[in-house]
């Protein structure tokens, strides 16, 4: 409907242009003309700024999970993956600590360390400005967030 309605107004305009700038030519000719000019530009126009359903499903996902995340105690903050860095959102949920990433990647899915996972929880031997999360499958989990001493009493209140 978007696609018709520029059709029929870019070639009014350029039927009018063409007219103007070529009075020699039949009203006719500038017609045809102008309807294919303007046929390509209004293609052209709705493909470039048209949105696909997936693209408003993953929008709309992405809202649903944005509403749910907000409920709950959370920051933005960092994770460190090796030398990779995700950007997302960290939160305190009732049964677990959520990162949820902040991209439209659908590789990436939310990190989630149950409490009873957890062994310690204290500032990164590396870096002073990060936090560690332990559990006890071995593996450590790196964040970066604005108060760091705040999230560890908050993480270690749930233990």
């Amino acid at each position: 409907m978007v696609f018709f309605g520029i059709w029929i107004v870019l070639t009014a305009f350029i039927t009018f242009m063409g007219y103007g700038l070529f009075p020699d030519n039949p009203i006719f000719t500038t017609g045809i003309i102008a309807c294919l000019i303007s046929w390509c530009a209004a293609l052209g126009i709705t493909s470039l700024f048209s949105v696909s359903k997936t693209e408003l499903d993953n929008l709309r996902k992405e809202d649903a999970n944005r509403a749910k995340y907000n409920r709950h105690p959370g920051c933005n903050a960092n994770h460190y993956k090796g030398v990779e860095v995700v950007i997302g959102r960290l939160c305190l949920f009732p049964e677990e600590l959520i990162f949820h990433p902040l991209s439209f990647k659908e590789e990436l899915e939310d990190l989630v360390i149950p409490y009873t996972d957890i062994i310690d929880v204290g500032v990164d031997e590396e870096n002073k400005h990060h936090i560690c999360v332990e559990s006890r499958d071995g593996r450590k989990h790196i964040f970066s967030v604005a108060d760091k001493e705040k999230w560890i009493n908050g993480i270690n209140e749930k233990l």
